[in-house]
């Protein structure tokens, strides 16, 4: 990082723009494959964004609750109850990593609940799920999941945050885009960030409509990003 009186610059192998469940996957994902990492947010790391917000359940074909569900049950699943609009590829992947994410979760201190033989996890009746997969803790699973990816984020001590950064635009040389330029949020200072790959991981729009229940900062910025880039 260089502090240039009112200009603050930045310059990393991978830029994370937010820092919900996606952005910590990604950070994480990134460092341990030995890539330098800096994660923004343009609230506090581990208290803004949706994930917090998420209460219900995280699906998986784990088959603990039943020996016939699998990864490939729930990829079918998602595409036909999803009336063959998403894209299969991505569907796929989901469907794919999502029991090792159970996992991963798990080993960052995510107390899932179990079964009573404490062997495997409880998977509760989702909507649109033909087999038992969402795994579950206390009504607060998307807290539970926020907290663990933040301290998971926290041990990777390589791994650069900045809270309160605010992203205005992506920065292009031709049609690459090689980093990003915002507004330091607690400063006013400029913020510029060289990157060899930016993850934009800033969640949806739900601010944009007058009834949401999504927090303050759901306000669409990713999505402009990548549509002017």
């Amino acid at each position: 990082m260089l502090d240039l009186g009112n200009r603050i610059e930045y310059e990393t192998d991978v830029l994370v723009i937010g820092s919900g469940a996606a952005g910590c996957a990604a950070a994480i994902a990134a460092d341990e494959y030995g890539a330098d990492v800096l994660m923004l947010a343009k609230g506090a790391i581990g208290r803004s964004g949706n994930t917090n917000l998420a209460g219900v359940v995280f699906a998986a074909g784990l088959g603990h609750t039943d020996p016939r569900d699998n990864a490939h049950v729930h990829l079918l699943d998602t595409i036909i109850e999803g009336r063959f609009l998403g894209d299969q590829e991505l569907a796929k992947v989901m469907a794919d990593h999502a029991p090792h994410t159970v996992y991963d979760l798990h080993r960052y201190g995510l107390p899932w609940y179990r079964m009573e033989d404490d062997q495997h996890f409880l998977q509760a009746p989702t909507p649109g799920h033909r087999f038992n997969r969402g795994v579950h803790f206390d009504g607060r699973t998307g807290e539970k999941v926020q907290q663990a990816l933040t301290k998971e984020i926290n041990r990777h001590v390589d791994i650069v945050t900045r809270d309160d950064v605010m992203i205005t635009s992506l920065l292009k040389n031709d049609h690459a885009v090689i980093g990003a330029i915002g507004i330091d949020l607690k400063t006013g200072f400029l913020v510029t960030i060289s990157a060899g790959s930016v993850v934009i991981a800033t969640g949806g729009a739900g601010k944009i409509f007058s009834v949401t229940d999504m927090e303050t900062g759901s306000t669409g910025d990713g999505m402009v990003w990548a549509f002017r880039a």
